[in-house]
């Protein structure tokens, strides 16, 4: 029994005609988003990262060599307001594990780009974080694992149109 199921079992009984499906659901969903998290946080603290350092290497990352983008590109992608980015942007700089240099296409625009310490450290973080999600999903069989992404997959493409 997980620790939600408690409570579901005290509302059953103290309000039985409560519909508890929403908290059956999204609670367990919310409880096991925190627990991710936590993970995660571990998996990349040995790196120096915080998970937002983590997903701007890894967006530049995923973009293939040369691992730049705009920096409006950057922040649609990572769905942040430019502010937000901004910050993450002057710490990694500061670590040196981005660089901004201006678009040699438009005088007036700037380049975000992994250096090569940037990319070191993220290769090495991001296995760390793909170990630490792959032991988490071990606890299912991969059949479950797919036909949980499937279902989710729906319910997200539903919930975003």
């Amino acid at each position: 029994m997980d620790q939600l199921q408690q409570f579901l079992d005290d509302w059953q009984r103290s309000k039985p005609d409560l519909d508890l499906m929403p908290l059956a659901v999204l609670g367990r969903v919310t409880r096991l988003m925190a627990l991710f998290e936590s993970i995660r946080d571990q998996a990349l603290a040995p790196f120096e990262l915080k998970y937002g350092e983590f997903d701007v290497l890894a967006t530049l990352r995923r973009q293939g060599d040369p691992y730049t983008l705009s920096p409006t590109t950057l922040y649609r992608s990572l769905l942040l307001t430019s502010g937000a980015v901004s910050k993450r942007l002057d710490k990694l700089e500061t670590a040196g594990l981005i660089t901004r240099t201006p678009d040699p296409s438009d005088r007036r625009a700037w380049q975000i780009s992994l250096t090569p310490p940037g990319l070191e450290r993220l290769e090495s973080a991001l296995i760390a974080h793909t170990i630490a999600q792959q032991k988490m999903l071990a606890l299912i069989p991969l059949a479950e694992q797919q036909q949980l992404a499937a279902l989710l997959g729906n319910w997200l493409h539903q919930l975003e149109q």
